[in-house]
């Protein structure tokens, strides 16, 4: 029992102190001129990227994903992945100060169907409609930014997500979310909390991209890569629809695009895997073809095709 208590007190100890670092790190940010912040950002990304900090993992995630382009195309992008990603927390740690209800239309210009919707039926309609609905993203341009777009239109959505060890950091990042959620839904063992939420009515929030050791095998830039398969599993069983969207940079720093359809992907056969796969690929299909255009504003710096020993050959 002593020996756990000093090892209990030992991690105590160990992540405040952490939490204690990543405070004064965010208030020293936050205490900054925005163009001075954003600077600096710029600058520690081209510092990491000399110092080839997961450099070698973005390059062969790239090396699979645009195998025509020339090498130094390539490092062009992996310079601006960094770039961007930096640029990326920054904007996470200004957008309670400088995003509102009154200016989210002139920081972010949404097209697709939710801007469709809106259109027709105004902002109430939207949120009347917004309901029972799997919004789906993935590590493209700001995806912190994107729950908080529709939270300031009124539309709740829970998150799934992975804790943090670190319990104070965890309420830290929190905290920092543009919208305050005060309930999130831990990844592991989530299907059926989702299932109730969304039967009451609820809308859930996901990213799916990165690798799912429990997933489903679907191309992903013409490489077979493990995917989570719990949307298709609610779009099939379930009949849940699927918001796909993304909200990628345009221009200067927090000014986004914010775009998306509503898709039903309820196609029911009597093979039940095959149906998670052929929805699986669809929507992988689609985010592909939003990376193709923004590749600079992905998350490079995942192993995505880590159990295909993409990583160990480059």
């Amino acid at each position: 029992m002593r020996l756990f208590r000093r090892l209990n007190e030992r991690y105590l100890l160990r992540y405040r102190l952490e939490y204690g670092i990543a405070l004064l790190l965010v208030h020293a940010v936050r205490a900054l001129p925005p163009a001075v912040a954003w600077g600096g950002a710029r600058a520690l990304a081209t510092l990491c990227y000399r110092l080839r900090m997961r450099r070698r993992a973005i390059l062969s995630n790239l090396a699979v994903a645009f195998p025509e382009l020339p090498e130094a195309e390539r490092e062009r992008i992996c310079l601006a992945c960094y770039r961007h990603f930096f640029s990326v927390v920054v904007d996470v740690l200004f957008e309670q100060r400088m995003v509102s209800r009154r200016n989210l239309f002139g920081k972010v210009t949404l097209t697709g169907w939710a801007r469709d919707y809106i259109d027709r039926h105004g902002l109430e309609g939207f949120r009347e409609r917004a309901h029972r609905v799997l919004f789906l993203t993935a590590h493209l341009g700001n995806w912190e930014f994107a729950s908080g777009i529709f939270g300031l239109m009124g539309v709740e959505i829970v998150p799934i997500f992975r804790a943090i060890r670190n319990p104070f950091i965890n309420r830290l990042v929190r905290g920092l979310r543009l919208v305050a959620q005060e309930r999130l839904i831990e990844r592991r063992g989530a299907v059926p909390v989702m299932v109730e939420h969304l039967d009451k009515g609820g809308n859930i929030g996901m990213l799916f991209d990165q690798e799912a050791v429990h997933g489903v095998e679907v191309p992903f830039f013409g490489l077979p890569a493990r995917t989570h398969k719990t949307p298709a599993i609610l779009a099939r069983d379930h009949g849940v629809k699927i918001f796909f969207g993304v909200n990628v940079r345009k221009g200067d720093f927090l000014h986004y695009e914010a775009t998306g359809e509503l898709l039903d992907l309820s196609r029911k056969s009597d093979d039940r895997m095959r149906d998670i796969e052929e929805i699986t690929t669809e929507l992988m299909g689609r985010l592909e073809a939003e990376i193709r255009k923004h590749p600079e504003q992905y998350f490079w710096m995942h192993r995505r095709w880590k159990r295909a020993g993409v990583h160990e050959e480059v």
